[in-house]
Parts: C-alpha cells; structure tokens; sequence
C-alpha cells in the first residue's frame, strides 16, 4: 500500500478524515453533456477503485487541471529526495481572499475506476466515433461537514457514494444477489443539471456482462480492434504521479504572479493584501478554497 487506499469502504472511510498532471498521455475522463446520455461498461469495480486526496485548479484558462495533494496524501515521497512533504505549496496560490469570485482550486477525495464508453464519442455533427474507447471515471466521495452559517451538521452524496448505493439496490435483487462488485454492469449514465459533476449523477441499470462476454458486447456495440485492445483497467498507480516539490513550488509561482498574489522573499511587499488592503489567509481545508 503506497500513499493513496484502495477500494470504496477505505475509500469512504479516508474521505471523512479531517503534474496526475494534466498532459497529452493522461486518458480522458468521462464528460457527459449535459441533456445526453452516455452508455458504459465498469471494468473494474468499487472494491479495487483507485482512492486519494486530488486537486482540480484553474490555470492557463483551463479547469482540467489534476494534482495528488502533497500533504493530504499521507505518505507521499519527493521523487527527487525521497522524502515526504511539510506542505503544498499549490495551498499558497490559491488563498481565501474575500470577495474573490476568480476560478480557482478544489480540494476533494476521489476514487478512479475504468470504464468503456459502449456509445462512443458524439460530435456536433452528429457523427459517433471511438467506440468502447477507455476512460477514467472519476468518482468523487460525500463528506460530513458543519454548516458555518446555522451550525448544522450536514453531509454531501459523492459520485461513489451513488454508486454504491445504486449497486447495493442491484443486489437485492434475486437475479444479481450474487454479484460481487459493478464489474462488467453497463450503466445509462447522465446528468441532472448543468451543477452535476461531469461524469454523470444519474444511473440507469442496463445489463450485467460476464467478462467472458465481454468479447461479444463489444461486436454488438461496434466497438473496433476488441482481440487487440481487449478492456483492462488503467494502471492508475503509474498514471497517477505527485509532482516533485520543486516541480509543485515552481507551478505555485508562475499562478501566484498571475493571480497578483505575492510571493514572500520574492516580491517587495512582504505581506500577502488583497487589491482592497486585506490580509490574504491561506487556505487550510477545501471549504476555505474558492470554488467554481
């Protein structure tokens, strides 16, 4: 076991614990659009999903940006000196500041399954290419927090959590009472309105597929080249990389001068104030970091 968990109920249990860069080589996640459906099969399942603490940031007029959190992740060694980390230095560039509605960085823990998008990739021309292509989904899990405004404890409903729920419902059925996990269950998968995540909200049970069947639902769903790219699940441990904190401080930097923020022992001014005279509080946990 290295520094993320595996499998939803550690997963699960991690979630209420109080540059994956974003490159050429990363697999696409899930996007559903929204008023769509998308049709896919699990190839692997909630037992073994891929759990850790990860970072979504806005940079370079984009939001699909990925990062392991350095310091969430408990355990992480710098690839360069093979030690853990004191900090995060992404926390630096994206403080609380108030009033602030800029893009900027959130902070939660997911799990990453693989699925084959059975219904291929829509264009806007209509035309449908990339059948059964692999993708990452993306499950993020609910937390338990405390309202600041009333005081009351309330608790969100993660991507995960809705699966589970939804497999859970399966099983209490006679027909699937002995599956084991969502492997090889295909999904009609959509979103409930344009605040859904992007990998979808909405489950509807299609079918279950024994892996020996795999072969020829991929026939069915024209999907190409199956005896050659036969699905397996992604190698997340190897996809998923943390950066290096020299990597991470340098990144931290580059935002920090484009969002106005200064740098300390860097810049002139030695206080972090915001463009009204307000002193910048870093951000400690992801309610503190500006959401979009």
């Amino acid at each position: 076991m290295g520094w993320y968990s595996t499998g939803y109920s550690e997963g699960s249990k991690e979630s209420q614990r109080a540059p994956v860069n974003s490159n050429k080589h990363m697999p696409k996640r899930l996007n559903v659009r929204l008023g769509e459906q998308a049709q896919v099969l699990f190839i692997d399942g909630l037992n073994t999903m891929f759990t850790f603490w990860e970072r979504q940031y806005y940079h370079n007029g984009s939001f699909y940006n990925y990062t392991p959190h350095l310091t969430r992740n408990k355990g992480i060694p710098d690839p360069e000196t093979g030690l853990t980390y004191a900090e995060d230095p992404l926390d630096r560039a994206y403080p609380y500041i108030k009033g602030d509605t800029r893009p900027g960085s959130k902070v939660y823990h997911t799990g990453l399954l693989t699925v084959a998008l059975l219904s291929g990739f829509k264009h806007d021309d209509g035309t449908v290419t990339h059948k059964g292509i692999r993708q990452l989904f993306p499950a993020k899990f609910g937390k338990k927090y405390t309202d600041p405004k009333t005081g009351e404890k309330k608790e969100t409903v993660g991507v995960a959590d809705l699966l589970k729920k939804k497999f859970d419902a399966l099983k209490r059925k006679s027909a699937y009472k002995n599956l084991d996990d969502i492997v090889g269950c295909v999904f009609d998968v959509s979103r409930r309105d344009d605040k859904s995540p992007s990998c979808g909200d909405e489950f509807e049970f299609v079918e279950f597929y024994d892996k020996t069947q795999w072969a020829k639902l991929a026939a069915e769903a024209g999907v190409e080249n199956y005896d050659k790219y036969p699905w397996t699940p992604f190698k997340y441990s190897e996809l998923i990389q943390p950066m290096s904190l020299a990597d991470a401080t340098q990144l931290a930097d580059e935002i920090m001068r484009q969002r106005g923020i200064p740098i300390i022992g860097q810049d002139d001014s030695t206080e972090m104030l915001n463009q009204h005279g307000e002193t910048i509080r870093p951000a400690t946990n992801e309610d503190d970091l500006i959401p979009f």
